[in-house]
């Protein structure tokens, strides 16, 4: 499965976020990315054998499982953001950061 409906999804949620100041439209965007790459990653490691160790998923998640769990955490993570401004940046830069900590590890699998 293409990453493109959560991308989608995402991206729509982002336009809401106008009175953002520009770094914490670059922490929201660099989330984004790192979140959308977290979700390929782990589909592309699944379809390869090898098994999820996040606990909130089975350890061989449909890709439908998958979808909803990326789409339901980058969706509550971004309203978080938005309504929580004193720690918006941290939250998306913390967040995102570790999304792309786990593509990394899982592109090691390889």
């Amino acid at each position: 499965m293409t990453p493109k409906p959560l991308l989608i999804i995402l991206c729509l949620l982002l336009t809401s976020c106008a009175s953002w100041t520009p770094r914490e439209k670059v922490a929201g965007a660099f989330f984004l990315v790192a979140h959308t790459a977290n979700y390929y990653s782990t589909e592309r490691m699944l379809d390869k054998g090898h098994y999820e160790c996040n606990p909130a998923l089975d350890r061989y998640p449909s890709d439908r499982k998958c979808l909803v769990y990326f789409s339901l955490t980058g969706i509550g993570t971004l309203i978080v953001a938005h309504f929580w401004k004193e720690a918006r940046q941290w939250i998306l830069w913390g967040y995102g950061t570790v999304n792309a900590g786990y593509v990394v590890y899982d592109r090691g699998l390889d």
